[in-house]
């Protein structure tokens, strides 16, 4: 039996290891460097432009999180609320009624003494058992199964 060899994967050398040119790097000596992560100074630390910050005393600070004011605390606009006596209350949790509970449109229900009953689960008949669709088969059906 033959080993299928497509002309891709052909290497006929079984002493020699088979090398890409892709990986290929002749000198065992020296050590393999692509021009992506080469560096030639080794007493010099390697810095990308996006890491540069030549001032060591200085902290660095991107725009972003700048605040010069030490004294203020850094408030963003987004949770500035001046009032430190008043409760800070969003528009959407707002309600003024202590004394009414409140109610959503969601689960509104003004019959105390009607239960709720959604449109899914409404089944008005008392007297007959609720079927649905997915676990229906009539008796008549099992009987006649049975028989056969």
């Amino acid at each position: 039996m033959v080993a299928r060899v497509s002309p891709r994967n052909f290497w006929p050398f079984e002493s020699v290891a088979r090398v890409s040119p892709r990986n290929f790097w002749p000198f065992e000596s020296v050590a393999r460097v692509s021009p992506r992560n080469f560096w030639p100074f080794e007493s010099v630390a390697r810095v990308s432009p996006r890491n540069f910050w030549p001032f060591e005393s200085v902290a660095r600070v991107s725009p972003r999180n700048f605040w010069p004011f030490e004294s203020v605390a850094r408030v963003s606009p987004r949770n500035f609320w001046p009032f430190e006596s008043v409760a800070r209350v969003s528009p959407r949790n707002f309600w003024p009624f202590e004394s009414v509970a409140r109610v959503s449109p969601r689960n509104f229900w003004p019959f105390e003494s009607v239960a709720r009953v959604s449109p899914r689960n409404f089944w008005p008949f008392e007297s007959v058992a609720r079927v649905s669709p997915r676990n229906f088969w009539p008796m008549f059906e099992k009987q006649k199964y049975k028989e056969i």
